[in-house]
């Protein structure tokens, strides 16, 4: 998965680029993604699900993870968006 930086169509600029090596693991296999509320999520069919943020130095750090193997699909849910 590739993660773009675009303010200028342009001049489109690679933030990160998110691999087997990024996520410490030996094998990725990206199946599902989605983004919600400024956090992009991945599910992983062996590893289970991904959350990445982008912080303000432009920078992606993984900033949690539910190890779970065999989903092929994932929905996100928020029942308090007002807090």
């Amino acid at each position: 998965m590739e993660i773009f930086s675009i303010r200028d169509p342009y001049d489109i600029q690679i933030m990160k680029v998110i691999d087997r090596t990024y996520c410490h693991i030996s094998t990725l296999s990206i199946i599902d993604a989605k983004v919600y509320l400024g956090d992009i999520f991945f599910l992983d069919y062996f590893h289970g699900l991904y959350r990445l943020d982008i912080l303000a130095n432009n920078d992606v750090l993984i900033t949690g993870r539910y190890a779970k193997d065999g989903f092929t699909k994932f929905a996100i849910y928020s029942d308090d968006l007002e807090n």
